[in-house]
């Protein structure tokens, strides 16, 4: 069931888009979804209202942290879990490096 929101509302929305999609560029992460699809996203998950970046808040994710923000690759999960994915990936990235490293 979509949410019909006001239009006060929606022009809040697309701010936070539009600075969750510098950031990600800013980081060096692909992003393909338009205002809308990530919108969808954050309705069909039910957490649009609880979104944040703080511990009990629901951040929308990538799949393993790997990959584009695309609508494949991506879901609303909690802080936690996509801090914990997070450094998961930076390590695996870092000991990828090293071995390469020490392989030269």
């Amino acid at each position: 069931m979509e949410m019909m929101l006001p239009r006060a509302i929606l022009r809040q929305l697309l701010q936070r888009f539009l600075q969750q999609r510098r950031q990600a560029r800013q980081r060096g992460i692909q992003w393909q979804l338009d205002y809308w699809e990530w919108l969808r996203i954050w309705q069909d998950s039910g957490h649009l209202h609880e979104r944040g970046r703080h511990r009990g808040q629901w951040q929308m994710c990538r799949l393993a942290d790997i990959g584009p923000y695309a609508s494949s690759n991506a879901r609303i999960d909690r802080m936690e879990a996509n801090a914990s994915e997070g450094q998961i990936t930076n390590r695996r990235i870092r000991l990828e490096r090293q071995a390469t490293a020490c392989s030269s």
